[in-house]
């Protein structure tokens, strides 16, 4: 009798330990999937060939919601991907414009150099930079000799050519990154540049070489079977030297605009500076 209930107890065990491994091992698989879920990996649940039938059509389910949640990820992670180029491309796009518009606002549209507006707001940044440490500045008001007469005797568009051709030769004595260029009015240009020691007579040769140039530039006008052939020539008023404790943007620009009239008044075609 008592070798028969061992016998018992022991295939009740063993059938117990078999059972369980049916469905221990698979849930247990499955327990691990789901973990690594939390993790963002989405791994199929592998069961062996001899789990219960029930629990392998529900890990079979199971998989098919991981390989849809997979494909669903990946699409949602392309998505981004391309929404993100998108929203990329539009920033820079948008960056370009603004650059753009902040160039349109600050450039005349003839010339393609600074306009009044911007003169009025770099100029006095710069002119509070040199005065603070003590640097030399160089500004010059240049006006094109006559320039009404040309203007209206050959027209607008021979004027504009010629404001192009004279501006262009201006681009070429000052190129530098300092240097800085403006239209100051229709046919008047202001331009001035920041020194670290005194260099008046270099600026001054920058400008004598800039208006010889102008005057030997010819200019030919053509309508019908008329050709003129022209030469124009340029004025400049000149201040150069540190800015002190009172003075003013106005009053700085207003010693070189008074140099340029006396260059006028002493017969146009040359350069007249301030304290001299």
């Amino acid at each position: 009798m008592l070798i028969f209930i061992f016998i018992i107890g022991a295939l009740f065990y063993i059938i117990t330990k078999r059972t369980s491994s049916f469905f221990a091992k698979p849930i247990e698989k499955l327990s691990n999937v789901l973990l690594s879920m939390r993790k963002g990996e989405f791994k199929r649940c592998v069961c062996g060939h001899r789990s219960v039938y029930e629990i392998k059509v529900f890990i079979d389910s199971f998989n098919l919601m991981i390989d849809e949640i997979k494909h669903f990820t990946q699409e949602l992670e392309d998505m981004v991907k391309e929404r993100t180029a998108i929203i990329e491309k539009q920033k820079q796009d948008l960056e370009r414009l603004n650059k753009e518009l902040e160039k349109l606002s600050i450039t005349d549209k003839l010339t393609d150099i600074y306009n009044r507006r911007y003169l009025d707001e770099k100029f006095s940044e710069d002119f509070e930079f040199v005065k603070r440490n003590k640097l030399f500045i160089g500004l010059a008001i240049i006006d094109i000799d006559r320039f009404k007469y040309t203007n209206d005797t050959y027209g607008h568009l021979f004027g504009d050519m010629v404001i192009k051709e004279v501006v262009k030769i201006m681009r070429h004595h000052f190129k530098r990154k300092i240097d800085k260029i403006f239209r100051y009015g229709g046919d008047e240009f202001v331009v001035y540049t920041i020194y670290f020691e005194y260099r008046k007579s270099e600026f001054f040769s920058i400008l004598e070489n800039l208006r010889k140039q102008i005057v030997e530039k010819t200019f030919v006008y053509e309508k019908g079977d008329r050709k003129d052939i022209l030469k124009i020539s340029v004025s400049i008023g000149v201040f150069f030297g540190k800015i002190n404790k009172q003075e003013s943007v106005e009053g700085t620009l207003d010693k070189a605009d008074k140099m340029l009239y006396k260059a006028k008044e002493a017969g146009r075609n040359q350069i007249a500076i301030w304290g001299e």
